[in-house]
């Protein structure tokens, strides 16, 4: 049997595809913070399955269709939808999906050790997002320079790497760009490291150091959009894929003092160990330690 690790974090629990992790809004400082984490990380994986279901919906261009409702956590950790609102019936299911999906979280305790209820609320207004007219394949070359004229653009999509204001992830409330990436870095790692299918390599039969390169846009609106991901193998990417979805909303990134789409690029390295062979190693190394 081949044990899936993630460098720089090994993983002991298992993340099934189907369960969503929000446990890293617990390291938030306060519970307003923490609130805040919940509700952009909601509103993220609501904003992906209504994505995913467009077709179902049917919406013409310039369309606009909300969403409502309050979201309780309990004591022990579930979530549960209140007062939920909408007209359309595809949105009330794709809603009762994503709230579904997200495992319980850890029990939040205040600073005398009591555990605490939490309530936030979801008002979400989803429009038809729109539609890419470059080409799918891979890219991580820079984006394409645009032509020089004397006419006043609007500012287009900006690396990461570049960009004048970062954005920014919930919880960040750093003051410089460095401070800002790299708490935004740690945070995606977080949840990499906390959703990422530890069992598919059990089906894979690869060996030894694999790399995984994704590359997304942080949207004007602070939605993570446009994933894509290569892989040595498609079920790889697909996962990549999917745990990248559960990243919260953010507050967008902003070029020129105004808000601007922001490509990011993610490189997921993990090795696959083969377990006869490291119990193997492990045997002969008791053998010559005991001799």
């Amino acid at each position: 049997m081949k044990n899936l690790i993630i460098l720089t974090t090994f993983l002991t629990t298992t993340a099934f595809s189907q369960i969503v992790n929000l446990d890293g809004c617990n390291k938030s400082e306060t519970i307003a913070s923490r609130s805040n984490c919940l509700k952009n990380s909601v509103e993220s994986l609501l904003y992906n399955e209504f994505v995913s279901v467009l077709d179902s919906l049917k919406m013409g261009i310039g369309a606009v269709k909300n969403v409502k409702m309050a979201v309780f956590v309990d004591q022990i950790g579930n979530l549960y939808i209140k007062d939920l609102q909408t007209e359309d019936s595809v949105l009330k299911n794709a809603t009762i999906r994503v709230i579904r999906s997200i495992k319980p979280l850890q029990s939040y305790k205040n600073h005398l050790g009591e555990m605490l209820y939490d309530e936030f609320t979801i008002d979400m207004n989803f429009s038809n997002p729109e539609k890419s007219t470059g080409s799918n394949s891979f890219s991580e070359n820079k984006i394409e320079e645009k032509s020089n004229d004397n006419t006043q653009k609007e500012p287009e999509d900006q690396l990461f790497a570049v960009i004048e204001q970062v954005p920014k992830y919930p919880g960040c409330f750093q003051e410089t760009n460095l401070e800002l990436k790299k708490c935004m870095s740690d945070n995606i790692k977080t949840v990499i490291h906390k959703n990422f299918n530890t069992t598919l390599a059990n089906s894979l039969r690869l060996n030894g150091l694999q790399r995984i390169t994704v590359m997304f846009k942080i949207n004007k609106e602070g939605y993570v959009t446009g994933i894509r991901a290569r892989a040595p193998h498609p079920i790889l990417e697909k996962e990549a894929i999917r745990v990248v979805k559960l990243l919260p909303k953010m507050i967008p990134g902003k070029q020129k003092g105004k808000e601007v789409g922001v490509i990011y690029s993610l490189p997921i390295i993990f090795q696959v160990i083969d377990d006869r062979k490291e119990k193997k190693r492990k045997r002969k190394k008791r053998r010559n330690k005991n001799n």
